[in-house]
């Protein structure tokens, strides 16, 4: 199947097939040049905008669409070698701007070396599918809390009280299937959850700084 390029990514590939070879050369630089403690795509976009002629926003989107072409011949989309041809004949049409073919051949050679250095964004494209991989992924998480009246047994016309009730939805991929789990919680399980999530990232910052003494990038998927 044809490799597709959604158009609000096109716009951006065609600007940096017509930019002088010079800026694809001090891009291509600057994504080398990336050395950062946390790999993220958020925290990358500031650096590469600062090191090269990429805005911020430009140096974001760019980083995306990078991620997505590392990403695509590991989830089986595309193989590896057909990605950048397959994104030049998407690129390549009478759209203005229209490219010429020495502008595509530098933009060739420089997608190419984008891709080719398994740098901050092969080891991100890595850890992403590594999460894509367990059985169950979280989708969305809400918790539900109403007030439910308390009758007395011999007076219904009026609750003698209220209680506070919370219930726990979540929604999770299956095997490619949403599926929806619901849990009743009182007060106390509340400040459980709460604790245990809190304990988790506690952990996970202490990791962070582990990596950070053995000089190990730290992937952030949450972009």
């Amino acid at each position: 199947m044809p490799l597709s390029v959604p158009s609000r990514d096109k716009p951006l590939l065609k600007g940096l097939a017509t930019r002088p070879v010079a800026e694809l050369g001090a891009i291509l630089e600057a994504l080398r040049s990336l050395e950062p403690s946390t790999v993220s795509i958020k925290k990358l976009a500031p650096k590469l905008a600062t090191a090269s002629p990429l805005s911020e926003a430009e140096s974001r989107h760019l980083l995306q669409v990078l991620f997505t072409l590392h990403s695509l011949p590991r989830v089986g989309i595309v193989e590896q070698e057909e990605v950048v041809p397959e994104l030049i004949a998407a690129i390549k049409d009478k759209e203005k701007p229209v490219i010429t073919d020495e502008q595509l051949s530098s933009f060739r050679e420089f997608i190419s070396a984008a891709l080719r250095d398994d740098g901050p964004l092969g080891l991100l494209a890595k850890g992403s599918l590594l999460v894509g991989s367990q059985e169950r992924l979280l989708l969305d998480a809400r918790i539900l809390t109403d007030l439910r009246p308390v009758f007395d047994d011999s007076e219904i016309s009026t609750p003698g009280a209220f209680i506070a009730l919370h219930s726990l939805r979540l929604v999770f991929d299956h095997g490619g299937e949403p599926e929806t789990i619901q849990i009743n919680l009182d007060k106390k399980d509340l400040r459980q959850l709460v604790e245990t999530a809190q304990r988790a990232l506690s952990k996970e910052d202490a990791l962070h700084d582990l990596a950070l003494r053995f000089n190990i990038p730290h992937l952030e998927t949450e972009d």
